[in-house]
């Protein structure tokens, strides 16, 4: 027996993969399956050449997804035409053209496109961009119902799911692990995969360096109301890439300050979503906390996204 605790879309994917090769599993989560950081992501599915070890898993990572994608329900969301990462100079867009020979090397499909090529494509788009690389075969998904669907799967083939209570402690056991449950109740089992994000670190041994590793970092995203199909807003509503600006991957590594980088969405539904941000926070603080709304880190996303696509603004 192998026990995951968490059910969001690690927790999912790791169950149905476990009891698909024929291991008994059970899963435990105190709330529903995809409601904690799965249902708060952008579902972006893309390849990042940050280092080649994150490229080759990110690689791989898109590569699965584009093999379960035909096997998603509708609900899942799987669409998209690929990113644009966005320059805004012509150094900046050869630069990147340049450390895109890994994406390259690997076979994905990018474009370098001028500032007539990209607004070609998405006539949203400032023209005093300089222009843009295309990386067709990222996609989007909607991660909450992609973790129900891959835990009702598990559940279908055989795992046990148990949701509505969580796990108090871990504690060594002759064969393996015992989990103790927050109603008292304990379970032996041989592994245990913990898949609980911020919660991971108070179940691991307290000499663990991975307790200090895994730290809370907030972000912001805003969705917008529904998009008008005619007007000035019209070219809003027909995106179909994801757009992010080259300076993303700078925010991501950023820490201590408060970092902001460009990042838009359309969704299914006819809105758009905007990202993005991210701050470090204490991990002492209560998740109320760590989750409450800073206004003037809204104020910077919005105006951040201004040259990169002056129409947001009349967006509500």
């Amino acid at each position: 027996m192998i026990t995951v605790v968490g059910a969001g879309i690690v927790g999912a994917a790791c169950a149905r993969a476990l009891v698909r090769g024929g291991a008994a599993v059970r899963v435990i989560d105190a709330r529903a399956p995809g409601t904690g950081a799965s249902a708060e992501g952008m579902g972006h599915v893309l390849a990042l050449d940050h280092d080649p070890p994150t490229l080759a898993l990110s690689h791989r990572s898109l590569e699965l997804w584009h093999a379960l994608a035909p096997a998603l329900p509708q609900s899942a969301e799987w669409s998209g035409a690929g990113t644009l990462w966005l320059a805004r100079t012509p150094d900046e867009l050869e630069r990147a053209w340049d450390e895109a020979e890994g994406l390259r090397g690997l076979g994905l499909r990018v474009e370098r496109l001028d500032n007539d090529a990209a607004r070609a494509l998405e006539p949203c788009l400032s023209p005093t961009l300089a222009g843009a690389l295309r990386v067709a075969d990222d996609r989007v998904v909607y991660p909450p119902v992609v973790a129900a669907w891959m835990l009702a799967q598990a559940r279908e083939s055989g795992a046990e799911v148990t949701t509505g209570v969580g796990v108090r402690s871990l504690e060594p056991a002759d064969q393996g692990e015992r989990v103790v449950l927050d109603d008292g109740r304990a379970l032996e089992c041989e592994a245990v995969v913990l898949a609980t994000g911020l919660g991971t670190g108070a179940l691991l041994p307290a000499d663990s360096p991975l307790r200090a590793a895994i730290r809370p970092r907030r972000g912001h995203l805003i969705i917008t109301e529904r998009l008008p199909t005619a007007g000035a807003l019209s070219p809003l509503a027909r995106l179909r890439h994801q757009l992010v600006e080259l300076g993303y991957h700078d925010s991501v590594a950023t820490r201590g300050a408060t970092s902001v980088a460009f990042n838009l969405q359309p969704r299914s539904t006819g809105q758009l979503l905007l990202g993005s941000s991210r701050q470090d926070m204490d991990p002492s603080l209560p998740l109320a906390a760590l989750k409450a709304i800073d206004a003037d880190t809204l104020g910077r996303m919005v105006a951040r996204a201004q040259p990169f696509v002056p129409a947001l603004g009349q967006a509500r």
